[in-house]
């Protein structure tokens, strides 16, 4: 009963408060002023029912008041963020020498080929994406996959993507891929360059002599191509269906593309190679090229 009185005389001295419960009065001093000088009275029901009004608009006004201070139920998000890390987006380079063994027969003209076993000409070549994941939610998130392509661009194609989550750069690949709120982990995302199979040569493979003519278009043009990241993701110990996260997309500039086959052509003195990609800076002496 106690609780109850204090509650109730909170409630009163908070109505207090309203500038609406006072006009609940003005009828009644307005009456007892116009009666006094005027002999005027005004009419009873009025004055109650602007009463009744006054106090109950007043009441709700110290309803809105408490519900502010009442903490609302927030419905619990499901977010990842996605991003490219800054610097270290990507990066193109060679691990093979051999990645086709076509090569031109120097004996059959510039237009005929052979297969030969030293053909180091065209390289072996990777596409590493470094990027984030924040959980930007309210809950913990099970990373199911990261999967995603790269348009490919005359004269270059790439493979599927191989993706690895990892606690932080420097960390070693883990199993563990559920993350917490406001938990960043680090991914990687690898995928090789085919030489073909993109733009006019959907199914076919290009020799040196077509990918070194295509190159300089794109220098000269600073042409990109777009890959497209999508992590799929679940409530934790949920069966719920997996969530697909909207599509990280990011320009890759294939000038360095380019200029990792330049290099790599200089290196083998590859002259004819760097003429058609109107390559200038030829070297002189050309590196011994290794067999196979």
């Amino acid at each position: 009963m106690k609780k109850q009185a204090v509650q109730f005389w909170t409630y009163l001295t908070q109505l207090f408060k309203k500038w609406v419960f006072w006009l609940s009065i003005v009828p009644t001093i307005v009456d007892s002023f116009s009666f006094y000088f005027f002999k005027i009275s005004i009419d009873p029901i009025f004055r109650l029912l602007f009463a009744v009004i006054a106090i109950i608009w007043s009441g709700f006004e110290v309803y809105k008041d408490t519900l502010k201070k009442i903490p609302r139920s927030k419905k619990l998000e499901q977010h990842l963020d996605i991003s490219v890390r800054d610097g270290q987006g990507y990066k193109f380079e060679v691990i093979d020498q051999i990645a086709s063994n076509v090569r031109r027969d120097d004996n059959k003209g510039a237009d005929e080929y052979r297969l030969a076993d030293d053909s180091v000409s065209l390289p072996l070549m990777k596409l590493t994406i470094n990027g984030r994941i924040k959980n930007d939610g309210d809950i913990p998130l099970v990373i199911l996959r990261i999967n995603g392509f790269l348009d490919p661009v005359d004269p270059f194609s790439f493979s599927g993507f191989n993706a690895k989550i990892l606690p932080d750069i420097n960390s070693p690949e883990t199993n563990v891929i559920t993350i917490e709120p406001e938990q960043t982990y680090f991914f990687t995302i690898t995928t090789l360059v085919n030489y073909g199979g993109g733009g006019n040569n959907m199914d076919g493979e290009y020799n040196d002599l077509q990918v070194a003519a295509r190159i300089k278009p794109i220098l000269a043009n600073n042409i990109v191509t777009k890959s497209h990241i999508f992590v799929e993701s679940h409530r934790e110990h949920s069966s719920e269906k997996p969530k697909k996260e909207p599509e990280l997309t990011k320009e890759i500039n294939l000038r360095e593309l380019c200029d990792e086959l330049i290099r790599y052509w200089k290196e083998l003195g590859e002259t004819d190679l760097l003429k058609l990609a109107n390559e200038r800076r030829i070297v002189k002496s050309p590196i011994t090229r290794p067999k196979r």
